[in-house]
């Protein structure tokens, strides 16, 4: 879609330029040929003026439809980032739930074992997780869902 815009908007100043080097052509006519104050007036009112004019409006216009069809693109672009980021917080949220579940099969290993020594050392994720504010997010991140 963009570039059949850009394409559009190519002709669109190819004609302006067209208009713009017609206007130009009676300029450098008017200027160099000895004409009446009124011939002179009715090529630069009658001639180069609107087509000047002309020129500018199909450049404004390509101007337009460039801007248009950007805005449309930035707006999908946000729509994508947005939905990447949410994405991302959702793989974040699952890689915690899985680092609590891989902690708590160590603390289980570790009471299974019977050894002090192991069992305190399997809890340090838990209590690293409460002192970093992280434990409600990881609770409710392996609780399973509701009926």
């Amino acid at each position: 879609m963009a570039t059949k815009i850009m394409r559009e908007a190519d002709i669109l100043v190819g004609l302006a330029d067209q208009f713009t080097a017609i206007s130009v052509s009676l300029y450098d006519y008017r200027s160099r040929t000895a004409l009446s104050a009124r011939d002179e007036r009715i090529i630069r009112d009658e001639g180069e003026l609107p087509l000047d004019t002309l020129a500018n409006m199909l450049r404004g216009r390509a101007v337009e439809e460039v801007a248009k069809a950007a805005s449309e693109q930035i707006t999908d672009i946000q729509a994508a980032l947005s939905k990447a980021k949410a994405t991302v917080e959702q793989i974040a949220s699952v890689k915690e739930a899985i680092a609590v579940v891989a902690d708590v099969i160590s603390l289980a290993g570790a009471l299974l074992s019977r050894q002090p020594k192991a069992i305190l050392e399997a809890l340090k994720p838990f209590r690293e997780r409460r002192r970093n504010g992280r434990a409600a997010a990881a609770l409710a991140a392996t609780a399973a869902p509701g009926p």
